[in-house]
């Protein structure tokens, strides 16, 4: 199968301390949806800087489509929306996307295509500064898909949309895959990840923590059963359980402790606490990409940062 992104090795620090990205290896063949998840500063969008050449990595390569990213000869070949989109506010949709195509050499019916495709064609003639958030990202994506290139890359391409619009950008990533073309996309919207995405890579403190099938995360690569444990006192079953016999992947993360029955049996968790004198309040299969996420990271609920209830970079 052709490889559409390789990334061997890679690495980014910035002056002053700062690792963004830590060895990342990531293969992303072609004709997928692969989606990058994690909290504000895992290192997603430095990742997606990378391969379009907007930063160069500190250690490591990346390839796209079979070429060193971001050189001269991938430009064509990759349309991209990273971070805001960034488009002149006194301009009209339909104007920007002139501009754009001009400086691409792209001619003026592709602007049509793309405006048409995203749902934009009615408000082609309003200015940029007057469209909505929903409505810049659509804009946004409107930009990359010019010229048909055989690469997509997303960051947060769905932040801001109403229910309908993302359902919209959802069956548009699914006719772009159907094409044989391939997307890589960032989002906060877990469940959003697990429906249109081919396979997932979980980002947290630059690293790979995780990476595979939406269903293979779900319920982990070592088999048995994410469980999801709500008792009053998590340090301490925390403790307990990462001396239990056939508990592994022991986290606390949301106000609830997430570990992984080996088995599949909620019963080693149970006995363990029970026999340790913390009351158990309930215990439910976290069968989620939410849940493995949490239970693979630790992550505590971050209120608006927190990995599926706001925006992530």
């Amino acid at each position: 199968m052709t490889v559409a992104v390789q990334c061997t090795d890679v690495s980014k620090a910035y002056p002053g301390g700062v690792t963004a990205l830590r060895d990342v290896d990531l293969t992303i063949d072609a004709g997928q949806v692969y989606g990058l998840v994690g909290r504000n500063g895992a290192g997603k969008t430095t990742l997606m800087r990378i391969l379009v050449g907007l930063v160069a990595p500190s250690g490591g390569h990346a390839t796209v489509l079979g070429r060193p990213a971001g050189g001269t000869a991938t430009g064509r070949l990759v349309g991209s929306l990273i971070e805001a989109p960034a488009y002149y506010p006194h301009l009209s949709g339909r104007d920007n996307l002139l501009l754009l195509a001009r400086y691409l050499g792209h001619p003026r019916s592709d602007v049509e295509r793309v405006l048409e495709t995203v749902g934009l064609s009615e408000r082609a003639d309003s200015r940029f500064s007057g469209y909505s958030l929903g409505m810049k990202q659509r804009l946004g994506i409107a930009g990359a898909l010019l010229g048909d290139p055989p690469l997509l890359i997303l960051d947060e391409p769905v932040n801001g949309l109403d229910p309908q619009a993302m359902v919209h950008v959802r069956e548009l990533l699914a006719r772009v895959r159907d094409e044989g073309r391939t997307v890589l996309l960032s989002s906060h919207l877990l469940a959003e990840l697990e429906q249109v995405c081919d396979r997932v890579a979980i980002l947290h403190e630059g690293v790979v923590v995780s990476e595979g099938t939406p269903a293979e995360l779900r319920r982990g690569r070592g088999g048995g059963t994410t469980l999801v444990i709500e008792v009053a006192d998590v340090d301490s079953a925390v403790r307990v359980l990462e001396l239990a016999e056939g508990v592994t992947d022991v986290n606390a993360g949301g106000g609830a402790v997430h570990a992984r029955s080996v088995e599949g049996s909620t019963t080693p968790v149970v006995r363990a606490l029970v026999e340790a004198g913390i009351e158990v309040g309930s215990i439910s299969r976290g069968e989620s990409l939410e849940a493995a996420y949490l239970s693979l990271t630790g992550e505590p609920d971050a209120g608006p940062e927190h990995v599926v209830r706001g925006a992530v970079r």
